[in-house]
């Protein structure tokens, strides 16, 4: 088996020339950068008409290409059915699966160790800081980004997608939640957007890992961090129409429970930034904005 890596979020742009840097993050929310599946992309159809043609019609590309993945690896396609579909919803925990599902949590932890294997599901680990007793211990994810998009919004209503028409299911399921669902992907680009600028010198610090805090109550979305253990802290806005003071208050509340702090934090924003916000960065040099127009 030759394992074909995914692409980058640059290397999608670049497949869609035509697309605005929101337009790409959308289908990189919803594709990942399979190569396989990106081809069947129209790039001359709408955001939603592709996903009513390519996902949510029976006879569509990619219709059930989310459980065949699935149950070609793995037996008992039922039970994972119902792990995933949890995991999408937001029952991330051990002890949240166990709940849900009812399964045993020796059962479970089996589960999770063979959907893991297959690079199905991941546990993201918070970034290693001094605060961790205020961080959760490990949560899970779908890190497929398609089959995380399709338990988190076909699987769970399938029995609808049978009687509805696709644009009738999108509009009902999809449309309301889709920003929500897609500030993990913005997070990873801008992620990327720091690589980028690490690869090229043009930080302000080197920085050698990165990684995002996750914590009991707030979270801190990218930390990044030097070899002598300077930091850069992001801030990372992409479903409110704009980021506010609010949003940077929880930030240092979360920086304050993590115990950390950083003389460089990015903050990016999807849309726009408040005038206080804007007002704060040109008189705190720590602060560096970052619209959709840069990344």
């Amino acid at each position: 088996i030759i394992k074909i890596p995914n692409l980058n979020f640059l290397e999608v742009v670049r497949l869609f020339p035509e697309f605005s840097v929101s337009d790409s993050i959308k289908v990189y929310g919803v594709l990942g950068g399979v190569p396989g599946y990106l081809k069947h992309w129209d790039a001359k159809k709408s955001f939603k008409q592709n996903i009513c043609d390519l996902i949510l019609s029976e006879n569509g590309r990619l219709f059930d290409v989310a459980e065949r993945l699935v149950a070609s690896e793995l037996r008992e396609l039922s039970v994972y059915n119902t792990i995933l579909m949890a995991i999408a919803k937001g029952e991330n925990k051990l002890n949240d699966l166990f709940l849900y599902t009812d399964y045993s949590r020796p059962k479970i932890s089996v589960y999770m160790k063979n959907l893991s294997h297959f690079d199905i599901v991941e546990k993201v680990v918070s970034f290693e800081t001094g605060g961790w007793e205020n961080a959760k211990k490990g949560v899970y994810r779908i890190k497929d980004t398609y089959v995380n998009f399709y338990y988190r919004f076909v699987y769970p209503h399938l029995s609808d997608l049978y009687i509805m028409s696709p644009e009738e299911f999108y509009d009902t399921y999809i449309e309301a939640e889709l920003d929500e669902y897609l500030s993990r992907y913005f997070i990873n680009v801008c992620m990327e957007y720091l690589t980028l600028l690490n690869q090229i010198r043009r930080l302000p610090i080197s920085i050698s890992k990165m990684g995002t805090w996750v914590g009991k109550t707030g979270d801190i979305d990218i930390i990044a961090q030097s070899s002598n253990r300077e930091n850069i802290i992001g801030l990372c806005n992409w479903d409110k129409p704009r980021l506010t003071m609010d949003m940077c208050r929880e930030l240092f509340a979360s920086m304050k429970k993590a115990r950390i702090s950083s003389n460089h934090i990015y903050l990016f924003s999807a849309k726009a930034f408040d005038a206080d916000v804007i007002e704060m960065a040109k008189k705190d040099r720590r602060f560096e904005l970052i619209d959709m127009n840069e990344l």
